[in-house]
């Protein structure tokens, strides 16, 4: 009897073990489940935030009346001392009274200043005007401008992410303002502005700066426009950006290629703006590899 009890408490010893573990493999799954349940839902709330943002903007702009080129263009008033808003500006036709509504557009700049030239592919609509008259001042013009640019600021962030502002993100004024080219940054890529003003200040202090995350997120949009404004700002056109390509495949003459060509970007001692997009998994150790041989100058 006294051997059947011990082997009872011995099966019973057992089972209690078994059971503690059964637990403890619960308790894990269970926070696991958690864990990939809170990350699931940071990834929906972050595409939902950068659908929003695109969607806001193309409906904004699908929502205002379409203008054809053939339209007469409308002349601002003319300049004076205290300097004109930049935005182009465009008549609308209205039977036979002329033109009775301007177009305001916004046209994004990473350079943060007044151009000439003005591309098409920059502006943004947001909204149109009446023509002033002769008895309207500089200052109510400077108005209702301003009234029109924060409600589409509004339309696309309605919750005041970005940090956007109605007049200070305007660089319409060459005389006494201060011209921010990170507002129009914010405005391309729909990042809120501190967000933006870390990873420029890590970038331009290390030279170097790796985005990952989940796919779908916006960082190849969001690399390639920190990459337009820093070839911008350096002096370099917008279009010359250096778009480096990492080959899948293992053909070792590729591999070799592209090798020399980033060794070779790295100790130029032009200023020069490198972009690496999607590469792949595989490929990481080699990038890596690459630019550790290569010391950059933090001065240049």
């Amino acid at each position: 009897m006294k051997k059947k009890l011990e082997d009872r408490d011995v099966a019973l010893t057992d089972i209690r073990l078994d059971a503690l573990d059964k637990a403890r493999e619960v308790d894990i799954l269970r926070e696991t489940v958690n864990r990939l349940k809170h990350e699931n839902k940071q990834l929906k709330s972050d595409m939902s935030r950068l659908l929003a943002g695109r969607g806001s903007r193309a409906s904004s702009q699908a929502s205002i009346p379409m203008l054809g080129d053939e339209d007469p263009v409308y002349d601002a008033p003319p300049t004076s001392s205290s300097g004109s808003y930049s935005s182009k500006r465009k008549c609308r036709k209205n039977g036979s009274s002329g033109c009775n509504s301007v177009k305001v557009t916004v046209n994004v700049d990473l350079r943060g200043t007044i151009s000439n030239a003005i591309c098409p592919d920059n502006e943004i609509i947001i909204g149109f005007l009446a023509i002033p008259g002769k008895e309207v001042t500089w200052e109510e013009l400077d108005q209702q401008i301003f009234t029109l640019f924060e409600a589409y600021i509004a339309r696309i962030d309605p919750d005041h992410h970005l940090g956007l502002h109605c007049t200070e993100s305007v660089i319409g004024y060459q005389m006494g303002a201060a011209q921010h080219a990170v507002d129009s940054l914010v405005l391309e890529c729909l990042f809120p502005r501190t967000m933006l003003e870390q990873l420029l200040k890590f970038l331009l202090s290390h030279r170097r700066l790796v985005l990952s995350g989940a796919t779908g997120i916006g960082k190849s949009n969001l690399a390639r426009q920190l990459a337009a404004y820093l070839s911008v700002r350096i002096g370099l056109d917008r279009n010359g950006v250096v778009d480096v390509k990492i080959p899948e495949d293992t053909c070792d003459k590729g591999i070799v290629k592209v090798e020399k060509q980033l060794e070779g970007l790295l100790r130029s001692t032009e200023p020069s703006v490198v972009l690496i997009d999607n590469i792949p998994r595989h490929r990481i150790a080699f990038v890596s590899s690459v630019f550790s041989s290569v010391e950059l100058s933090l001065d240049g």
